[in-house]
């Protein structure tokens, strides 16, 4: 009897140890299946170094090669993704128009073409304000009254406030949109 017992325990015991044996091989395989797609995905979109356009700029070592690669690597550097414009919103303005009886409600925002810019506004914002006010206050109903009104507008906004910064529209604001606009 007890020949029977050892028999039916070491049959109990060979199922268990191949299923814990099949649950390793499974863990196994899908950690190396893991690693691998991982591995693929870091070499398919990791950075690459960049290639040099020309053959002969890789084995030419002289100091023209160098000036020139110098220059390649500035232009490479504005040549990259470009980032999404940054905005910067001003309040809801309304000023009375110059000449006769009519107000104007405006908001806008501001294009910003580098981050220094918008520190340089944000620090001078009553300043920015005062001016888009005393501007806005000077129009006519007349000279808003049109599309290239509007247009002069916020070019002469844009320079104002380039000028009060000390950038020009290619470091400090690039352009100015009206997000509302009624004259009464």
């Amino acid at each position: 009897m007890s020949e029977e017992k050892h028999a039916a325990e070491g049959a109990a015991d060979a199922p268990a140890k191949s299923g814990k044996l099949k649950l390793v091989i499974i863990a196994v395989v899908g950690i190396v299946l893991g690693l691998g797609i991982a591995a693929g995905a870091f070499f398919a979109l990791g950075e690459h170094p960049p290639e040099p356009e020309h053959a002969d700029e890789a084995t030419d070592g002289g100091d023209h090669a160098d000036g020139e690669k110098k220059k390649k690597k500035k232009k490479k550097k504005h040549d990259g993704p470009e980032l999404p414009p940054v905005y910067m919103k001003l309040d809801n303005l309304t000023v009375n128009l110059a000449g006769k009886d009519h107000f104007l409600a405006a908001s806008m925002e501001l294009k910003i073409a580098e981050p220094e810019a918008q520190r340089l506004l944000s620090e001078r914002l009553p300043e920015v304000k005062n001016l888009v006010l005393i501007t806005l206050s000077a129009q006519t109903p007349d000279s808003l009254s049109t599309v290239e009104g509007k247009t002069a507008l916020a070019q002469k906004l844009r320079d104002d406030l380039n000028a009060l910064i000390d950038q020009d529209e290619d470091t400090g604001i690039a352009d100015v949109f009206f997000t509302q606009f009624i004259i009464q």
